[in-house]
């Protein structure tokens, strides 16, 4: 019995949901399935009031940007802090900025007074809230379950996100033809209320932090350094690089093709945007159930190249039920990517490069207001469809690249040695 377990006796129980007797981790867990939920309405609620309000497509686009806009330079900054901060009080501090936010928005929308810059700022800001969040979080996972459930409580917590990507952005179509733009706006801010309210009773285990005074550029490099000599590491960003860029930009413009491809109303559009989720859900499920994954670059990196072959096929329909079955076997091969992207980059690291690892990756998921903005400029010259399927023919043939040039991502055994990765075993105060 490992030190969680002699803390926490409910560790030590068996079985794929085992980890949801962790208090603190169930809470977290909660307050996640608010916030993610929160996430996934917003972007199809926003989205159709963009295109409301301007009517075009690039604009739509640059949602994604703003929201995604501060990864590439606060991800590795966000990581340091994650490594030697409170990571509960940074989450803490973040999702109450996030909920004040969404009562503004919701207030500027009551009161027909808001344009695409209030939209744009407010998602801008909630974006560096999110990317000062996701280090602390993904590594207050495993302090709180211990490295042998990490994979069981990632797959959980991934569920509540997938989950939530296909029940959100239905509620959100919904919402928005029962009660309008601004009746939406009102669900999202008591959602991130309620995301904020359920962080503030986790008890954060305790960390020795060795604290050295030590240049910024330094630590930055360090990080860098290591990862890019991992070879499982780097094929993970290399991954995450190319599905950011080319392949999960295509959400964004779901109002768009429900309008003007498929023409189906603000109900019909949630639906289709929720197939996507409710694939990745079950994917999630399933990845949750298994006691022990030995292969999990193998799940991830055949995950994306489903998931870029599934969405062309997507970009090219113009019928509804068609598109809403590629989009669930699209979302069940993005279910190997969600799932295995932060259990890759966080076996993969010792304790004290764990949140600068993640942090890493939050940089190379910085590629993605790129994505949105290319995919948006194409859409706005030629059409959705078209932009989705270059988007998606060069992502494919940056998959194939990888999984061709970097075997180590893609082997039977992802960590054959994993006995020798040193992973941390923290106290849970009593």
């Amino acid at each position: 019995m490992n030190e969680l377990e002699k803390n926490d006796p409910l560790l030590s129980k068996t079985g794929p949901f085992s980890v949801l007797f962790n208090r603190n981790f169930r809470l977290l867990w909660v307050a996640g399935l608010a916030r993610f939920n929160a996430r996934w309405m917003e972007l199809i609620v926003l989205g159709w009031i963009i295109l409301d309000i301007t009517n075009s497509p690039f604009l739509v686009g640059t949602l994604g940007f703003f929201r995604m806009a501060a990864m590439p330079i606060l991800g590795l900054p966000a990581g340091i802090i994650a490594d030697r901060l409170n990571r509960k009080l940074i989450i803490a501090l973040a999702e109450g900025i996030n909920a004040g936010l969404s009562i503004v928005l919701f207030v500027l929308v009551a009161r027909d007074l808001v344009t695409f810059w209030h939209i744009a700022v407010i998602t801008l800001a909630m974006g560096m809230c999110f990317v000062n969040t996701f280090p602390s979080r993904s590594s207050l996972v495993q302090d709180l379950v211990g490295s042998k459930k990490l994979t069981n409580a990632m797959s959980l917590d991934m569920a509540a996100m997938t989950a939530s990507k296909m029940v959100g952005p239905i509620c959100a179509g919904l919402l928005l033809t029962l009660v309008g733009n601004a009746g939406a706006t009102l669900v999202l801010s008591i959602l991130y209320t309620l995301g904020f309210l359920f962080i503030l009773p986790v008890r954060s285990p305790e960390r020795q932090v060795q604290i050295r005074v030590e240049p910024l550029g330094s630590l930055l490099s360090k990080g860098i350094r290591f990862v890019l000599k991992e070879p499982v590491l780097l094929g993970t960003l290399l991954i995450t690089v190319t599905a950011n860029l080319f392949i999960f930009p295509f959400m964004v413009m779901i109002p768009v093709f429900a309008r003007d491809v498929l023409h189906v109303n603000e109900t019909s559009m949630g639906i289709l945007a929720g197939a996507d989720g409710l694939g990745a859900f079950i994917g999630a499920l399933f990845l949750a159930s298994r006691r022990t994954i030995q292969s999990p670059g193998r799940i991830y990196t055949y995950g994306t190249l489903i998931a870029a072959i599934t969405i062309f096929l997507f970009s090219l329909s113009n019928n509804f039920t068609m598109s809403l079955l590629l989009l669930l076997v699209s979302g069940l091969s993005f279910a190997g990517f969600t799932v295995m992207q932060p259990v890759l980059m966080l076996l993969g690291a010792p304790p004290e490069m764990r949140g600068r690892s993640m942090g890493i990756n939050m940089v190379a998921i910085g590629f993605a207001p790129i994505g949105f903005l290319l995919l948006g400029a194409m859409a706005e010259i030629w059409s959705a469809p078209i932009a989705v399927t270059i988007d998606c023919i060069i992502g494919t043939c940056c998959m194939i690249a990888i999984i061709l040039f970097a075997p180590a991502i893609r082997r039977k055994s992802t960590f054959p040695d994993e006995d020798t990765v040193t992973l941390s075993q923290p106290r849970i105060p009593t």
